[in-house]
């Protein structure tokens, strides 16, 4: 017999990604057909983001991912201004934004960057007193991240909290 020989089906997307740990685990190449890899989900991408950020301020690529996701009013416009005042200065695109009041650029979304900061700073206060599954929840939540999903009130968003709730949680053993 051959792993070619053999697949496996599963009814919803939220599913997987217990499946592909268990196959990852046993050293059992796979292949996804007609979805995606747990991981490549933007959902899954976007909160893993929030999760470097909260541990590493300084990682301006994921702090543009997650930015402005759920959406926050902080355009492209306002990230150059972040990139390029974060080069002048030798800073991170975090602690301009955190200054944004210093900086007459940035005096438009002075109020959206400051209200991003804090949620940022809120999470890091509770990263060490969390374990991870809870952080996870706290920052799906906090940052309006499932509100938004339930606001679109779609079986694609409720499949996208699922994989919050079955993906991230049960993979740490949460539930």
């Amino acid at each position: 017999m051959h792993y070619g020989d053999f697949a496996v089906l599963y009814r919803t997307n939220a599913q997987s990604n217990a499946i592909e740990q268990t196959l990852v685990k046993g050293g059992v190449p796979y292949k996804i057909i007609g979805g995606m890899r747990f991981y490549e989900r933007k959902e899954i991408k976007d909160i893993l983001a929030y999760m470097y950020l909260v541990h590493n301020t300084n990682d301006d690529l994921r702090l543009t991912r997650i930015i402005n996701e759920p959406k926050r009013k902080i355009g492209q416009a306002t990230l150059d201004t972040l990139r390029t005042l974060a080069a002048q200065n030798s800073a991170s695109v975090f602690d301009i934004a955190k200054a944004s009041d210093s900086f007459p650029e940035l005096a438009r979304s002075t109020a959206r960057l400051a209200e991003f900061t804090e949620l940022i700073d809120g999470l890091i206060s509770v990263k060490d007193s969390l374990p991870p599954s809870e952080l996870i929840k706290d920052i799906s939540v906090r940052s309006g991240y499932i509100a938004m999903l339930e606001a679109e009130n779609t079986e694609e968003a409720r499949d996208r909290i699922n994989n919050f709730n079955c993906g991230c949680y049960c993979r740490r053993g949460s539930i």
